[in-house]
């Protein structure tokens, strides 16, 4: 596997042998087959599966299972992806889907907040020297 300066990658699943560029985005519950790959800002959604050997162009984003690719343009076709997937907040964040958009930050940013003090309970101050 190799990924390039600035790419994000968060919750996902990377086989060997793939390329992630510079500055691209992979998604929660996104998996990655085996020598494929995401070209420069290219972004691969929550829950996409990106199958083995697929190219996901320049700028491209790509949802589903399997993975349909769109150019940035193409925002309505994402969406719907995306909604496929049940929407970002539940995806990642497991909110409740008929919840309203209120109702779904405050509990994904409370489980967020748990979840970070739980990680770095043991975290100790560092004095730069000087």
């Amino acid at each position: 596997m190799l990924i390039g300066p600035h790419a994000y990658l968060t919750g996902c699943d990377i086989s060997g042998e793939v390329f992630i560029a510079t500055g691209a985005m992979i998604f929660n519950g996104a998996r990655m087959g085996r020598a494929s790959s995401v070209a420069l800002g290219g972004g691969v959604h929550i829950g996409c599966v990106v199958p083995p050997r697929t190219a996901i162009p320049i700028g491209w984003v790509a949802v589903g299972d399997p993975a349909r690719m769109y150019p940035p343009g193409e925002v309505e076709q994402i969406r719907a992806g995306l909604a496929e997937a049940g929407g970002f907040l539940p995806f990642v964040f497991g909110t409740d889907r008929s919840a309203d958009r209120g109702e779904q930050m405050r509990a994904a940013l409370g489980r967020y907040s748990r979840a970070l003090v739980l990680h770095h309970r043991r975290d100790e101050e560092v004095t730069p020297p000087g």
